[in-house]
């Protein structure tokens, strides 16, 4: 048995330009590297929320479905990790070679654990992944995984682990799509992962117009299959099926008939539960079910049909979709919005017995353990800000103050610069280094521990674009930030060798910076988008004394410039790449050289380019060139043809000096 044909898709490759590959090309001598494992930096961003997760029976927790790193107690996890149940990372559990995001976990009764979810591929697409784990983590070879990569540039498909039931067999949902076409469907796997040959796929209804959607699969006590969600298209509609325990459709339920505010169209079902009796409540987006109003919950009776006697109007008043459902072993209903977690009554009116937290604002993804405590992702309201985290509630809704998360989010770090004592300066996105308040800007030793002496303070609004270290050890910085630890500072600020603002220097700067370059006599080259410094009309460079002020001896005009790269030649000489039309008059696109006193160098004319995003020069006087090729071009501006030119598409580069 296989699952649906692969489709035909467009084909896109990207190539990102980084450091390594300009550092490679300038240096032209290759030179081996390895990684230092004694420098050891991590930095993060701040998170008390464990994304997606599952509860074990003994009460621990697996997160999974953060799409990378996350950091849990200081140790970097990899797309799923293990906690205890007060929230420490569990260290005897280890998944290091789970690759693919995962997007649903079951826990077997023998502890074995499902995971599911899709392998990310070049072009944006993805082909679908399941695996079973052994309780530590490692994979568990004796089950082989039913989906085949087969083409990964065909298609975009996924799976997800619904249920395993009493024999060992495992439902899972499966979407694929590709070209406008989508399809979801339900399979049923044998306990070694193979595809079992007596379930008939239960396959909705796809298509390129309408589509229908899986938003739960759950498994009732009689064996028996039941499958809701929506469609997508021109015929938008909300359904819960039943299906016999062979996958057949069974007749004798009938799905309910959902309308909206709107009409039969924009309805669909988000969540069900299944008491003991055969009765289900289900909740979603709808007002009237079977022609009888209801709003966003409802009860149906074992054959399909509503139960009247359950509340006309939801008793908590909430208008709009609810999302999830949890029918209690004493028949109480736990139920959610998208701002709300109440509790119902068995007749469905409100339990006031019930108070979450109340500064409780958004509610994503909870559980309900054995003890019948519930452990909830929020977005939480905390001194004035909105912060998203995973806490533990008690049976009445107060606060369980005995889960306490130590998760953070993998921080990215965009701009580097390296002091000559061998401590490194960084930028990026991030609030913590090696689990220290740090604001997207820090400093580290040599062995990558933080620098404490370093003092950012609040650190910048913004993380900057570039920074380098001046020979007096002082530190500049540009980009796209407002403020440096409080104080204002736009487009460009110095810092003392000990973090610290250096006041006496604050250009006025009119538009953007994007890049800097040091003289040897102290003094700034900035390029951007600038329009005045100091209150001075500039038309995209201007040269800073050391001070700050304006040197108006330096004022190359340039004709509607965006000015990206900037590099101070050994011999004075300043070359100038980005985009624009025109310099001091004379016909340069994109690219011209200059003397140290700002006018042209005419010895120098590259004729027309591309946007230079770079420009470096070599030992030898080239320069290689960085536009939407990489080629090299001889001291004066022609063409080396001795260098074969790398023609790359770029999404994206980050290129440091």
């Amino acid at each position: 048995m296989k699952y649906p044909p692969i489709f035909p898709k467009r084909t896109q490759t990207f190539l990102t330009i980084a450091l390594t590959l300009i550092v490679s090309v300038l240096t032209v001598n290759a030179q081996t590297s390895a990684v230092d494992l004694s420098f050891n930096t991590l930095p993060a961003k701040s998170s008390a929320s464990l994304g997606n997760f599952e509860l074990q029976p003994d009460g621990k927790i697996l997160t999974f479905g953060f799409g990378g790193t996350r950091i849990f107690n200081g140790v970097p996890k990899n797309q799923i990790a293990r906690l205890n149940s007060n929230g420490d990372l569990d260290n005897s559990f280890d998944c290091a070679a789970c690759d693919f995001n995962i997007n649903s976990v079951v826990v077997q009764p023998d502890g074995k654990i499902l995971i599911a979810g899709s392998q990310a591929v070049a072009g944006g697409n993805s082909f679908a992944r399941i695996r079973r784990l052994n309780a530590d983590g490692s994979f568990d070879g004796s089950f082989t995984s039913p989906f085949t990569d087969g083409n990964p540039s065909s298609e975009t498909s996924a799976a997800s682990v619904v249920a395993v039931q009493p024999d060992g067999k495992i439902l899972v949902s499966f979407f694929i799509g590709s070209s406008g076409f989508s399809q979801s469907l339900v399979y049923r796997l044998n306990p070694n992962g193979n595809f079992d040959t007596s379930f008939t796929t239960i396959a909705l209804a796809g298509g390129r117009l309408s589509s229908q959607f899986i938003t739960r699969v759950r498994l009732a006590s009689d064996g028996k299959i039941f499958v809701s969600g929506g469609s997508s298209g021109i015929q938008s509609f909300g359904f819960l099926y039943r299906f016999n325990s062979n996958g057949t459709r069974d007749t004798t339920f009938e799905s309910p008939s959902l309308v909206s505010s709107i009409g039969t169209f924009s309805t669909y079902i988000n969540d069900f539960d299944i008491q003991s009796d055969g009765t289900i409540i289900f909740v979603g987006m709808f007002e009237a079910v079977n022609s009888v109003r209801r709003s966003a919950i409802a009860k149906l009776l074992p054959a399909g049909n509503l139960d009247l006697l359950f509340p006309q109007i939801n008793s908590f008043n909430f208008t709009g979709s609810l999302a999830s459902i949890k029918i209690l072993p004493d028949g109480k209903i736990l139920v959610s919005g998208s701002s709300i977690l109440v509790r119902l009554n068995p007749d469905g009116s409100l339990d006031n017995a019930f108070n979450a937290p109340a500064n409780i604002i958004g509610v994503f993804k909870w559980i309900v353990d054995a003890q019948g405590r519930i452990t909830i992702n929020v977005r939480v309201s905390e001194n004035g800000s909105l912060v998203i985290k995973t806490l533990r509630l008690n049976a009445n809704g107060s606060l369980d103050t005995s889960l306490n998360i130590n998760a953070t989010l993998n921080g990215t770090v965009s701009v580097v610069a390296s002091q000559p004592d061998g401590r490194v300066i960084f930028g990026g996105d991030f609030d913590l280094v090696n689990n220290i308040a740090r604001n997207n800007f820090a400093r580290v030793n040599a062995d990558g521990s933080l620098d404490a002496t370093f003092n950012t303070g609040m650190g910048f609004d913004a993380a900057p674009s570039k920074i380098a270290v001046a020979s007096d050890g002082k530190i500049l910085a540009v980009g796209n930030f407002t403020v440096y630890n409080g104080t204002g500072r736009a487009a460009i600020a110095r810092l003392n060798t000990d973090g610290n603002l250096d006041t006496e220097f604050n250009p006025i700067i009119a538009g953007t910076i994007t890049t800097f370059a040091l003289q040897a006599d102290s003094k700034i080259l900035i390029g951007g988008n600038i329009s005045t410094v100091n209150g001075q009309a500039r038309t995209g460079i201007a040269r800073l004394n050391s001070d700050g002020s304006l040197d108006s001896s330096f004022n190359p005009v340039f004709g509607n410039p965006t000015i990206n790269s900037i590099i101070v030649q050994s011999d004075g000489k300043i070359m100038v790449g980005g985009l624009f039309s025109g310099v001091n008059g004379f016909n340069r696109t994109n690219l011209a050289r200059f003397n140290a006193d700002g006018t042209l160098d005419a010895a120098f004319n590259a004729g027309f380019i591309s946007t230079v995003n770079q420009v470096q020069v070599q030992a030898d006087g080239k320069y290689v060139v960085l536009t939407t090729s990489l080629f090299r071009l001889n001291s004066n501006g022609t063409a080396d043809a001795t260098f074969q030119t790398l023609s790359v598409t770029i999404f994206d580069y980050l290129v440091q000096p």
